[in-house]
């Protein structure tokens, strides 16, 4: 089994439900094509109320079977704030990293499509990410 990470970058400043939705949708279109034989998802995520812990995130994650046919069933898991969401987290957290890195060095990020040229163009090695395998 090959571990894969994802990140997604966007200039929406949107946190509800239906922007981290149209987040997610590419991503598990994604997975189902380079896994076909996935049929079950596990999120882990923290637990803020206006992303991922309100009645309209619930109600598409339970749609997830008409988003994509191949996932028939999935489990959300949240971690309280700050703690144990390393998986969850660790990606995004070591891309703002170099981002912050790439800024003190004199580099301008005016919106995320600089960002994202910016991060192709460089190597990325440790200590910027890391593979969690279970």
């Amino acid at each position: 089994m090959k571990c894969t990470s994802f990140c997604t970058i966007s200039d929406c400043t949107r946190h509800d439900a239906s922007a981290i939705w149209a987040h997610l949708t590419p991503v598990l279109g994604l997975v189902a094509d380079i896994s076909p034989h996935v049929q079950t998802t596990h999120f882990l995520s923290d637990g803020p109320t206006t992303q991922y812990k309100n009645k309209n995130n619930i109600h598409l994650f339970s749609q997830l079977p008409k988003f994509n046919k191949k996932f028939v069933s999935g489990t959300w898991n949240y971690s309280e704030s700050g703690h144990g969401k390393r998986a969850a987290d660790g990606i995004g957290d070591s891309l703002k990293r170099l981002a912050d890195r790439l800024v003190v060095q004199g580099e301008d990020i005016p919106d995320p499509k600089s960002l994202y040229a910016m991060l192709r163009g460089k190597t990325i090695t440790q200590p910027f990410f890391t593979s969690v395998h279970s």
